[in-house]
């Protein structure tokens, strides 16, 4: 008998796995988020299972992973696995990028992308008369390569935790290196006033900000623009949550703005305002902070630290404007 209850459970582990792996596997090559452009033919043959469960206990162990059941952790081994046979594609088909495990490893595409990611897509239809259509810059003389990150006028990279805050986090980014241009000090700004004080939408009433259901660069630029400005981290710090109680104090107020362009969607005109500007806000809410020689770009991102390179991540040439699976907007201010 206890054979049999040990083979049964045995059976039931390898059927869960199984399910966990073909499920997150379907979610991986069917997410829109995702383009399938390598086969996987072969590649599952070279790892073997003790092998993913030596890497998924190293997994939990740095990022203090803890599942409360044993159900949940088996099904997270399966999406672990399922995402890294993707990384192995990908790095195949890049292998000068290192692609590797991170903290998100144990979910699925859908699953990251309702916790972390915007669901609404972004469009710009009839911009408010406060927005305007950026001047078009020469790109006869742009630097061959540039990063405001290694200039001083980048602060350090914050973690949004489970908050949806990548919008405001790359409007403070924008208006940290523009004060930071015109008085040579970096300040840490609020991005928790914007969360808490911010519900603006855009006309006809839609794609409104909510704190860290999510929101909108513009919409954020907007608000800040008719409060007056935005508050120092310090004054009003991050807590990783939104409130409907706005702390916002127009006699703390370090940075505000004069004047918000849209730049066109072309990456010769971003490349030509972060080579002559300062940053701009780019894919997903992240902030565009240079460009190597080759033009690919270098972006800020608020996932902390332990992600992409130290917080930030490439990409590619032409990626910034190549597809609607990615925000082609980009915005730059000019502050008092």
């Amino acid at each position: 008998m206890a054979n049999y209850s040990l083979f049964t459970l045995f059976l039931f582990l390898v059927s869960f796995i199984s399910t966990a792996w073909t499920t997150s596997r379907h979610e991986l090559n069917n997410d829109p988020l995702i383009r399938q452009v390598v086969s996987s033919d072969g590649l599952d043959d070279h790892m073997s299972l003790s092998k993913f469960e030596h890497q998924f206990s190293e997994f939990k162990k740095t990022y203090n992973k803890v599942y409360d059941t044993e159900e949940e952790n088996e099904y997270r081994f399966g999406v672990f696995m399922s995402n890294l046979l993707r990384v192995r594609r990908h790095q195949k088909l890049d292998p000068s990028a290192k692609h590797g495990i991170t903290k998100f490893s144990d979910l699925t595409p859908s699953e990251f992308h309702d916790q972390f990611l915007i669901s609404e897509k972004l469009q710009r239809p009839n911009l408010p008369n406060t927005i305007l259509n950026a001047p078009v810059l020469s790109t006869n003389d742009l630097a061959t390569q540039i990063d405001w990150h290694d200039r001083g006028a980048v602060t350090r990279v914050k973690d949004q935790g489970s908050c949806k805050a990548s919008w405001p986090f790359s409007v403070a980014g924008i208006l940290e290196a523009v004060h930071y241009q015109s008085s040579y000090q970096l300040v840490d700004l609020s991005v928790q006033q914007i969360l808490d004080c911010d519900s603006t939408c855009f006309p006809p009433d839609t794609n409104c900000d909510a704190g860290c259901v999510g929101g909108y660069t513009y919409n954020a630029l907007n608000y800040l623009s008719k409060a007056g400005g935005i508050m120092a981290e310090f004054d009003y710090p991050f807590t990783g949550t939104s409130s409907n109680v706005c702390q916002f104090s127009k006699d703390r107020v370090v940075s505000s703005i004069s004047k918000m362009f849209y730049i066109s969607n072309n990456e010769d005109q971003i490349a030509a305002y972060v080579s002559k500007r300062n940053p701009v806000a780019g894919s997903h809410g992240a902030l565009v902070v240079g460009y190597d020689v080759g033009r690919n770009w270098t972006l800020k991102n608020s996932w902390g630290t332990n992600w992409g390179e130290s917080g930030y991540f490439r990409l590619c040439k032409s990626a910034l404007t190549c597809t609607d699976q990615v925000d082609p907007i980009a915005l730059t201010v000019a502050a008092d």
